[in-house]
């Protein structure tokens, strides 16, 4: 039963098999403060997008403020842009603002949008234009 719960490693070392796959959390007592340069995305997002947008946005900059991350909104262009601040610890916390804000632009709800920053979730946009045949089929479907 021993062989069954440890494995060698290539360079000889023993390791329990559950330890190994475990993701190891962190916290900002080790990181300490590791972002040193400011980063940022922007996403643009679709003209009927704009009220609803409008509407959540207090909201959304309380999920980025949870993260330590900045966003603003600009109607002007159609775009939103999030940044990080200076009390940034996370280094993965502006993919996941950028990954947040590309969902929200995608017209996916704010409860469902906010979940990208859980440890165990991700996304994948799929563009599905170029899965058919007929582009003019696919479009008059989307219509």
């Amino acid at each position: 039963k021993m062989e069954e719960e440890q494995s060698e490693l290539f360079d000889g070392t023993v390791m329990d098999r559950k330890k190994m796959w475990e993701i190891p959390k962190y916290s900002k007592e080790e990181l300490g403060r590791c972002v040193v340069e400011e980063s940022s995305f922007a996403t643009i997002f679709p003209k009927y997008m704009e009220t609803y947008l409008q509407s959540i946005w207090p909201s959304v900059l309380l999920v980025l403020k949870k993260h330590r991350c900045d966003g603003e909104l600009n109607l002007t262009e159609g775009s939103i842009t999030v940044k990080t601040t200076k009390k940034t610890w996370d280094p993965y916390a502006i993919i996941n603002a950028r990954d947040f804000v590309k969902l929200l632009s995608r017209s996916v709800p704010l409860s469902q949008a906010s979940k990208i920053f859980q440890e165990d979730m991700s996304m994948e946009i799929i563009k599905i234009g170029t899965f058919v045949r007929s582009k003019e089929r696919f479009v008059k479907r989307r219509q």
